[in-house]
């Protein structure tokens, strides 16, 4: 088995261009969400997969310049980009991750890889955490069938959106968030400026490498107080 970290960034960004180059508390958006992903022990590796676009030499330049592996596809078919990717790389176990998400919580990310592997599912995702904490884990074989199935536009863009429409050919695990952290009004992944001023808050007053869902939504409510 080998289990591979494939993030997803492009300078592109519809709503918020260049935000993954944007300065957060003294390195770019990226290198922190590298940083805490890399906080994941049980992943054997980690790589970016950007695109083949003039857009996205800065991004890999920044990525050789910080020693982080990186493949570069098709900007409009992601699915394609991580197919290819994951199959470059000899994944086995894949974790999806973007450049949105500078505060993805480790510790979910633990429990839902083990009960993925316990239960030998073919996709793992969660419902009820705040936006922005969470990933979703897929095997090689379930990325496969729905790369080689995927025949509407929304499945190219959002990658795993074909799981969800057949789900009858899928073994799913949903972890579902407790009473306590189901909170999906609390919006930790970065999509807009607005987005971009909460997260710096995390940042520059918390020990955000530690931070995990319960205490994303205790700053979240004394920000918002």
């Amino acid at each position: 088995m080998k289990t591979v970290i494939i993030l997803q960034a492009r300078m592109n960004s519809s709503r918020l261009p260049g935000k993954i180059l944007m300065n957060l508390n003294g390195k770019t958006v990226l290198e922190r969400v590298i940083e805490r992903l890399k906080t994941f022990s049980k992943a054997d590796d980690l790589i970016v997969a950007t695109t083949n676009t003039s857009n996205d030499d800065s991004t890999c330049e920044l990525l050789e310049k910080i020693g982080v592996k990186y493949f570069r596809g098709s900007e409009d078919n992601v699915l394609e980009r991580y197919y290819l990717c994951a199959k470059e790389n000899d994944a086995t176990q894949i974790i999806r991750a973007t450049a949105d998400d500078p505060l993805t919580d480790i510790s979910l990310l633990d429990k839902m890889f083990t009960t993925h592997l316990y239960l030998e599912c073919d996709y793992t995702f969660t419902s009820g955490y705040p936006i922005g904490v969470q990933e979703e884990i897929v095997t090689f074989n379930a990325l496969k069938k729905c790369y080689k199935n995927s025949t509407k536009e929304n499945h190219f863009e959002h990658v795993l959106e074909y799981i969800f429409e057949n789900k009858s050919d899928f073994n799913i695990n949903e972890v579902i968030a407790p009473k306590e952290l189901n909170r999906e009004d609390v919006r930790v992944t970065l999509d807009t400026k607005e987005d971009f001023e909460i997260i710096k808050k995390y940042y520059s007053k918390y020990n955000y490498l530690e931070l995990e869902s319960e205490e994303i939504i205790k700053i979240w409510d004394e920000i918002n107080a």
